[in-house]
């Protein structure tokens, strides 16, 4: 179910445009179910001026944060954040972003809407220069105490101690949509740069708005309830002119607005390595050791370790496989060499938050890439990819709408194992077991047995929604 729906024909409407205040040719052209159980279905419009989409009523529709205080007295949300760090951070999508720009002239950097604060500490760390983020829900509290950054847990207009500061740059990805003055937003932002300083904004753009997209990008795109607007390329260009920014340059990147602003043209670079750049932030981050939380040091381990193979990196491997071994077992009495015990354990999970308790959530990846270095130095993967296969298997049966990502691990995982099997004479029988249970757990997850489209769809949904990190407390698990 998308949760979506056109309307044959669009209905007019004299509801203001909510970007440009345009009332006249505007258009209701779709509906939309709230991401809220409790809420009715929300209505979008199509600006006939500026031609972004706007919500209909959104001063009742779209619902704010939820207070900080009451995620952390979940004893739960600590898992939400360990779920944040070590799988879905984001830094793989806004590093090529971050490392075009002409940092080293920075010597300060604002954060708006950071989350647990990752991307804000890669350029506190990669960039060395002093760091500050703002977000108002309960992750910037706890991602604060656990990297050591400074967050303010605040809005921007309610942050006392911006109102004195200026700033080299300031970026705030996926933020623009959720507030309901983006001219006023711009300008507020530019108030606290520097002379000479840049802004970057990523923000959806309208052009996903159409009715051959897929469904699930479609509903990322509008995400009901906490979206304000849709803006087209020009009108965000548009509003960043009137905002005083003589430079602003716009470009569309995979139906997502990414906007260079500042008061003078920007040479952005084009020569940059994702890969090897999060292998060197990662390897300074595990150089802190003792001085970091033991579940994110681990995870920081883990994310070295994958970098550093997606990038070639040449780095001590066996050294770096013992202490993540060596820390699975500490913290979670994990032996890789008894894999039936750590199947049997990870199977009693039924949520989200048993399997962090069981496992690191990068454990998949880990294992995946582990028997992928084993397979190309010529030894034995051992029973790596079958244990990938069933863990990623598992988090799917448990919370496919956040372990999605696993989908990939458990399709490449399988893969392998076909392929080995046709090098081989027989299975041993510990991988027979693994299998096993692998294809008990996969036949539950109904996900998996969706047509190719709608499961595309899905799992494209999800990646763009990964911007949209208040949802992922508290929306429903439909869809």
């Amino acid at each position: 179910m998308s949760g979506v729906s056109w309307i044959d024909s669009a209905t007019p409407t004299n509801h203001p445009c909510i970007v440009c205040g345009n009332r006249v040719g505007n258009a209701i052209i779709l509906n939309a179910s709230h991401w809220h159980p409790d809420y009715d279905q929300l209505e979008v419009a199509r600006c006939s001026q500026c031609h972004s989409a706007f919500t209909l009523n959104a001063t009742e529709m779209i619902l704010p944060y939820p207070a900080a205080e009451a995620a952390l007295q979940d004893p739960n949300f600590i898992y939400l954040i360990y779920h944040y760090l070590e799988l879905v951070s984001g830094l793989d999508w806004k590093l090529p972003l971050l490392e075009r720009l002409p940092f080293s002239r920075f010597n300060s950097v604002l954060e708006i809407g950071c989350n647990v604060g990752v991307t804000l500490d890669y350029c506190r760390t990669a960039w060395d220069i002093d760091a500050l983020g703002l977000e108002p829900s309960a992750y910037g509290v706890k991602g604060g105490e656990l990297l050591k950054l400074p967050i303010i847990n605040a809005y921007t207009h309610e942050a006392e101690a911006l109102h004195d500061r200026r700033f080299s740059f300031i970026y705030a990805t996926e933020v623009l949509e959720h507030v309901s003055d983006p001219l006023a937003f711009l300008k507020e932002l530019r108030s606290y740069l520097e002379p000479g300083g840049i802004l970057l904004i990523t923000t959806p753009c309208v052009s996903a708005l159409h009715k051959d997209s897929l469904p699930g990008e479609l509903y990322a795109a509008l995400s009901p309830g906490a979206h304000y607007f849709l803006l087209s390329q020009n009108e965000l260009e548009h509003l960043a002119q009137q905002a005083g920014f003589k430079h602003a340059d716009v470009k569309l990147l995979h139906q997502t607005n990414v906007a260079y602003l500042s008061d003078k043209p920007i040479e952005l670079d084009t020569d940059y390595v994702v890969d090897s750049q999060l292998a060197a932030y990662y390897a300074s981050k595990i150089n802190q050791g003792a001085d970091i939380d033991k579940r994110v040091y681990l995870g920081h381990l883990i994310n070295y370790y994958t970098s550093a193979l997606n990038a070639d990196t040449v780095f001590d491997e066996p050294d770096i496989s013992q202490q993540i071994e060596h820390q699975l077992s500490l913290q979670f009495n994990i032996s890789l060499d008894r894999p039936l015990e750590l199947a049997q354990r990870a199977i009693q999970a039924e949520s989200i938050f048993d399997l962090g308790k069981t496992i690191p959530y990068s454990l998949p990846s880990y294992l995946y890439k582990r028997a992928e270095y084993l397979n190309r130095v010529g030894a034995a993967t051992e029973h790596c990819y079958e244990l990938a296969a069933l863990l990623a298997a598992k988090g799917l049966q448990v919370d496919f709408t956040h372990l999605f990502l696993y989908h990939h691990i458990l399709q490449l995982s399988l893969q392998q194992i076909g392929i080995l099997d046709n090098s081989r004479q027989k299975t041993d029988p510990i991988s027979g077991q693994l299998r096993g249970i692998t294809e008990s757990i996969t036949a539950t997850i109904p996900e998996l047995h969706e047509t190719p489209v709608n499961l595309l769809s899905r799992i494209k949904w999800k990646l763009r929604a990964l911007g949209n990190r208040w949802r992922l407390i508290n929306s429903p698990d439909g869809e």
